[in-house]
């Protein structure tokens, strides 16, 4: 997405290979579709739930609020990029399961799963408790960094609904 956008924005050119059409301003169901699919396929919401599953066999609520905080970077960016998604009925088995709205999304993040994972992310390590350790590539399995970026990713959210609900959102966001 970030590519597209700074091609789109004349920061770069994209004219060879995949990136002529879109440097041309070729825009089709083909330009988002990869975006759009990788939300939910592997590596994307199918990966990230699996996490909590096995967080909460081991009975690590670190290992838990680190996929909660994971699961609303990934969808929050989803609904920034493409607005109304699925994601309350995503990856059940539905047939052509309903779109959330937008604010929905936002909401379900913002007030629900970050919330959540602050306090799983608040819990003392120890015991079973230790969370991924060296294993994390991004902050070293560092409670207070993931518990920072969880902070920063409702006030991101908020922002985002400023223009909608500015009596509410920008005092959340601080």
């Amino acid at each position: 997405p970030a590519r597209v956008a700074g091609i789109w924005a004349g920061q770069f050119n994209g004219t060879q290979g995949q990136y002529f059409t879109t440097n041309n301003y070729g825009v089709s169901g083909q330009t988002t579709n990869g975006f759009h699919s990788a939300l939910y396929a592997g590596g994307g919401l199918v990966d990230i739930r699996k996490l909590p599953a096995g967080a909460i066999a081991a009975t690590d609520t670190l290992m838990l609020g680190i996929a909660q905080v994971q699961e609303a970077l990934l969808i929050s960016l989803g609904a920034d990029m493409f607005g109304d998604l699925v994601y309350s009925h995503a990856l059940t088995g539905e047939a052509n399961p309903p779109l959330d709205k937008q604010l929905d999304i936002y909401d379900a993040l913002t007030e629900t799963l970050l919330v959540k994972a602050l306090a799983n992310l608040s819990v003392v390590k120890g015991g079973t408790n230790v969370g991924p350790g060296a294993t994390d590539l991004s902050y070293g399995g560092s409670p207070a960094a993931w518990r920072k970026l969880a902070h920063t990713l409702r006030a991101r959210i908020y922002m985002h609904t400023g223009e909608v609900r500015p009596t509410t959102a920008y005092a959340k966001a601080l």
